[in-house]
């Protein structure tokens, strides 16, 4: 519980409840430049950054 402890949004949180929000967690990495999702994906998740860096950007209709 110690990494989702540290983030504001779940500092308030009893031990049980944070326990329940990491079982359904996943913790992956991204190598520099990797894509995490694309404009137009479902939306099935939230992100959280531990560390590092996300650029984020959206094409339109000229690129």
């Amino acid at each position: 519980m110690g990494n989702l402890r540290k983030m504001p949004l779940f500092k308030g949180l009893r031990d049980a409840d944070l326990a329940v929000i990491e079982e359904i967690s996943v913790k992956k990495h991204a190598e520099k430049g990797a894509h995490i999702f694309f404009q137009g994906d479902p939306q099935e998740a939230v992100y959280f950054i531990e560390s590092g860096e996300v650029k984020i950007y959206r094409t339109d209709a000229n690129g």
